[in-house]
């Protein structure tokens, strides 16, 4: 009975590890999604309309609330009433720097986030949708390489770790 009960674990264990890591990295490919989404949108908005930054990323936290995009807007607006700091960009870098965590990112696309706020912080429209199609462009080159390694992974992770649970549970038994 120990021995069917410690199996179980085992198996359970492995399975447990291999969703953890295979959903921590569709969130990740989700978080860059939205972000790209984002990046399109405020573009849209920075074209066709006059925004006030510090209103358009409250508008932003308050569509995306539990999300690190909503909470990176909502800190970087916030960042932006007080006065903390001395221009829009540092603003959105540091409320980036707050949020790191929660955005699961790896190094490319937490230099795009972190560029954002150069490029609507800046002094000419023109240059800040130059910027703005840029990031967009090279994050999209970034989720289609996360898909890409994504895959690659979720073919080889998982017969290697449920094979790996079985062969444990034959060798302790």
């Amino acid at each position: 009975m120990c021995k069917v009960i410690g199996m179980a674990v085992i198996l359970v264990g492995t399975g447990g590890f291999l969703y953890s890591y295979l959903s921590m990295r569709i969130r990740r490919i989700d978080n860059m999604k939205k972000l790209y989404g984002f990046l399109v949108h405020t573009g849209f908005e920075l074209q066709n309309n006059c925004v006030d930054m510090g209103n358009y990323l409250r508008d932003c936290a308050g569509r995306e609330e539990e999300s690190p995009l909503g909470r990176t807007c909502r800190d970087a607006a916030e960042f932006l009433e007080n006065f903390s700091f001395g221009n829009g960009a540092d603003a959105w870098q540091h409320a980036c720097v707050c949020n790191r965590k929660q955005w699961e990112l790896e190094p490319e696309g937490e230099r795009i986030l972190n560029r954002f706020g150069e490029a609507v912080f800046g002094r000419y429209c023109e240059e800040n949708l130059k910027k703005l199609d840029n990031l967009a462009g090279d994050l999209l080159r970034c989720i289609e390489e996360e898909t890409k390694q994504f895959r690659q992974k979720q073919k080889v992770l998982t017969p290697v770790t449920l094979l790996g649970g079985v062969l444990l549970c034959i060798l302790l038994v």
